[in-house]
């Protein structure tokens, strides 16, 4: 199969949350019992203690991890009701030669993604060259971060792409060069990622499966599914994330 490609996954999760889907998920479970199987040699994590319980504890137990898994690669959480912590979160973490973004969700914390305390943090992350992983359901968060993306030189993941919004925020971004549009949601139709591709091109799309919540294999059924050449394949699977994250 072609899927036996090597990827690289940019949306992972580890620790606890209350509607992890997959079992023996800790660090251990991720690296020696899910990733191989799907053939992701790299995953790009970052720790649910951090998003929904302490910042800087569930960073800091990210960076602990990362030591002990060459594979994994990680985020740091920033929150913009602590725009200070976050601010020193990544000057602690943007060194670190495995930590390659930021990462937050607006919507849980009620903070519009165009206002003065995400573009405070963002000025951060363009200092250190730091990507941004951005959860993004429907066009309103997508239209606040389309008015903010086109200032920055930060390369943006789209995190669900807009989840069943999918195409109306793929045309959103369509002309917006530093967004990369990742596709994994619970939600599904047939023809999803040619879809994405045909408005954004094969070279602005991430493989990202959200596990541990989903598995691997349901957003890799998107890609295969999509009529893809292999070396379409290769970029949206490998390339395109080394490349925006600098990984190589």
């Amino acid at each position: 199969m072609i899927s036996s490609l090597p990827k690289i996954d940019v949306h992972v999760h580890c620790g606890p949350y209350n509607v992890t889907l997959i079992r023996d998920t800790d660090f251990d479970g991720l690296t020696e019992r899910i990733m191989p199987p799907a053939n992701i040699e790299i995953a790009c994590i970052s720790h649910t203690e951090s998003v929904f319980h302490e910042m800087a504890g569930g960073n800091a137990k990210l960076a602990e991890a990362l030591e002990h898994y060459s594979q994994l690669r990680g985020y740091i959480y920033v929150d913009p009701h602590r725009v200070e912590q976050s601010i020193a979160e990544i000057e602690r973490y943007a060194d670190h030669p495995q930590f390659v973004g930021i990462k937050s969700r607006n919507e849980y914390h009620g903070v519009p993604f165009n206002g003065p305390e995400y573009r405070r943090i963002l000025d951060t992350a363009e200092k250190h060259g730091l990507a941004m992983l951005h959860h993004t359901f429907g066009v309103d968060v997508a239209r606040q971060m389309a008015a903010v993306m086109p200032d920055y030189e930060i390369n943006f993941i789209i995190a669900h792409s807009g989840g069943g919004a999918f195409r109306a925020v793929a045309e959103l971004f369509a002309d917006i060069p530093n967004a990369f549009m990742d596709l994994c949601s619970s939600i599904i139709e047939r023809g999803k990622a040619r879809a994405v591709a045909d408005l954004v091109g094969v070279d602005r799309m991430v493989f990202g499966s959200d596990m541990n919540l989903i598995s691997p294999f349901w957003t890799i059924g998107m890609f295969e599914e999509g009529g893809f050449s292999e070396d379409e394949l290769r970029r949206m699977y490998w390339d395109n994330a080394s490349r925006i994250l600098r990984l190589n």
